[in-house]
């Protein structure tokens, strides 16, 4: 599974909550700063990729995912969905990224 399995969620003071199982520690980020050769970093975002097209395929897109987000191991999995919007629904606010 790409995406980490949820353990709970709930909601309280009108914000929702996930709790997730204990993911990989290194993320895309730390990979890229660490000056992981080429190779590497294609195999990870090989899987990103198929990750996004099983996220696609259930109805949602990401419009915001970062390197910090792409949690590395095995397998590779998305672990921040904080700008992911089920398709055709009306964006609740604006996505922006700064250095983006």
């Amino acid at each position: 599974l790409m995406i980490p399995r949820a353990v709970a969620c709930f909601e309280q003071n009108d914000r929702a909550y996930l709790a997730v199982e204990e993911a990989a520690s290194q993320t895309l980020e730390s990979l890229l700063a660490g000056g992981a050769p080429l190779g590497d970093v294609l195999h990870v975002l090989v899987q990103v990729a198929a990750a996004l097209g099983q996220l696609h395929a259930a109805g949602w897109v990401h419009l915001g995912l970062r390197p910090d987000g792409v949690l590395v191991g095995k397998p590779v999995q998305l672990g921040d969905f904080s700008f992911a919007q089920k398709i055709g629904e009306t964006l609740q606010r604006p996505v922006s990224h700064a250095g983006y």
